[in-house]
C-alpha cells in the first residue's frame, strides 16, 4: 500500500519532471504505473524500517499519513532517477533521500514517534523485527576428526 498517490507524487514533482521520470521516449503522457511502481518501492522501504514499532501499512491518522506519503514522495523521486540511470553521486533527490531515510532511522530508533498510529507490541511476532531462524538442531556439526586427515 503506498501512502502518496501519484497525483501527489506529480504535484510534488512538477508536470515537466513528472513527464520525465515517469515516460518512455517520445511518450507525451506519464506513465503512472511507472509512477506507482515507484512509490510502491518506496512504501516497501518505508514499511520495513518502521515495522519493528508500528504496525503497517500505517492506516492511521491522516496527519501521520501526510508525513510518511511525503516521505514516500522523497524516496521515489530518487527511485525515479535512479531507474533513469542516474548514479547516485549525480541523482538530485540523493540529499531528499538521506534526509527521508534518516528520519525513518529515527523513528525506527524511538528518536521519533508516530503520534497516534498503532504501535506493535514487543511480543508480537509477525514485525520486521521478528525474522529469524530458530531450532532446537545444531546446525553445524563438526567432524570427529577435525584435520587429522590434513595435518597427520
Amino acid at each position: 500500500m503506498s501512502y502518496a498517490t501519484t497525483t501527489a507524487f506529480a504535484a510534488r514533482l512538477g508536470p515537466a519532471i513528472f513527464l520525465q521520470l515517469t515516460a518512455e521516449a517520445g511518450a507525451t503522457e506519464p506513465d503512472l504505473g511507472v509512477a506507482q511502481g515507484h512509490l510502491d518501492t518506496a512504501s516497501a522501504q518505508i514499511d520495513v524500517r518502521i515495522d519493528a514499532r508500528y504496525v503497517t501499512p500505517v492506516a492511521s491518522p491522516p496527519q501521520v499519513i501526510r508525513r510518511l506519503a511525503a516521505l514516500e514522495c522523497d524516496v521515489a523521486t530518487y527511485y525515479a532517477w535512479a531507474y533513469r540511470g542516474v548514479k547516485d553521486s549525480d541523482n538530485p533527490a540523493t540529499p531528499m533521500r538521506d534526509a527521508a531515510m534518516k528520519v525513518l532511522q529515527d523513528i525506527q530508533d524511538a528518536e521519533l514517534d508516530l503520534s497516534g498510529a498503532p504501535t506493535r507490541e514487543m511480543s508480537d511476532s509477525s514485525g520486521a523485527a521478528s525474522f529469524g531462524v530458530f531450532s532446537e538442531t545444531s546446525r553445524f556439526n563438526p567432524p570427529d576428526s577435525w584435520g587429522e586427515d590434513i595435518f597427520p
